[in-house]
């Protein structure tokens, strides 16, 4: 949370196509996230900075769990449940203990991770990757989700992803 406060601090003394763009040159430089998604990235970014927060979050939210289920690729970490008739993929709550139990990532980004997006913290979940991936039932609950700071959330666990290197890794920081 105080990355969250820290980078809402930052848009408020800078330009804001000037700071958003220098976050787009971070993950410009990364080996992990491919072109798709930092294009992807960079229209959230364009989003954001409109103050269209529906548009950002949906723009990135799934290419996390799409850089996670290639991590957990890179690290042997197998990221299908598979029975005999076939493989489906296994939810993001059952990749964060095998990434954390390998000290792929730092225990605090998957905490939040888990937080934010899964609903398998024991504390109380935010679980906003399936209320959007499962639909919204109310107009509160979309003012809930779709608003400045789950943008900004989201926002810092992509750049946070983006520190990954290809290959068998370990971001701790």
């Amino acid at each position: 949370m105080k990355k969250l406060l820290y980078f809402e601090q930052k848009l408020k003394e800078y330009e804001i196509y000037e700071f958003l763009g220098n976050l787009y040159a971070i993950i410009h430089s990364s080996e992990l996230i491919d072109e798709v998604s930092k294009k992807m990235f960079l229209i959230s970014l364009e989003h954001y900075s409109r103050e269209d927060y529906f548009h950002s979050i949906l723009t990135i939210i799934f290419q996390i769990e799409r850089i996670l289920r290639d991590l957990c690729e890179k690290n042997g970490i197998l990221n299908l449940f598979v029975d005999e008739n076939r493989a489906v993929p296994k939810g993001l709550e059952h990749l964060i203990r095998p990434l954390r139990e390998k000290n792929v990532l730092s225990k605090k980004i998957l905490y939040y991770i888990e937080w934010l997006l899964t609903g398998s913290n024991e504390i109380i979940t935010e679980n906003i990757r399936n209320k959007i991936a499962h639909g919204i039932d109310n107009f509160e609950q979309f003012k809930i989700i779709y608003n400045k700071k789950n943008a900004l959330a989201i926002i810092l666990i992509y750049l946070s992803l983006s520190k990954c290197k290809k290959g068998s890794i370990s971001l701790q920081e």
